[in-house]
């Protein structure tokens, strides 16, 4: 897990590093990357936590297993919130990309809320953390399908 995120983080800054040393169209380049990736990861994270919390209600994980994946999922969704929030202060994000990279740092919130109900209701059997995770969940998923502009 150590190593994802210093990956991630080293990843991160060398493209928040390297633009000021591009031509205008590398820098395109790498923010449509860096948009496509993490439009890709959105998706998979909301995948992944819906895809574990059906197995665990299915008897396929027990609750041990379902709380590590579920603080995984949070722990990198709070990684990618930070990096992305460090990418907001390079001087390649203007415009349209600050209004992109702020709906996807409230869409990892989103993702890292819908994961933490979940977890939250492993440990204590409260149904009132359902209810979180399946609004985080509805939220989550309403700004996916706006950011991936999906039918």
């Amino acid at each position: 897990m150590k190593t994802r995120k210093i990956l991630f983080a080293s990843f991160l800054i060398l493209l928040i590093a390297i633009p000021g040393k591009l031509k205008a169209q590398d820098t395109d380049l790498l923010l449509e990357t860096i948009g496509v990736l993490s439009a890709q990861g959105l998706y998979l994270t909301y995948v992944s936590i819906g895809t574990l919390a059906d197995g665990h209600a299915n008897g396929n994980y027990d609750n041990d297993f379902t709380i590590q994946a579920l603080q995984e999922y949070q722990n990198l969704a709070i990684v990618s919130r930070d990096q992305l929030k460090k990418l907001l202060t390079s001087p390649s994000i203007k415009g349209e990309d600050i209004i992109f990279i702020d709906d996807l740092i409230s869409t990892l919130e989103l993702l890292r809320g819908e994961a933490e109900g979940y977890s939250k209701y492993l440990e204590t059997g409260s149904e009132e953390y359902i209810k979180i995770y399946d609004k985080k969940r509805t939220d989550a998923w309403d700004k996916i399908t706006v950011l991936l502009d999906l039918k």
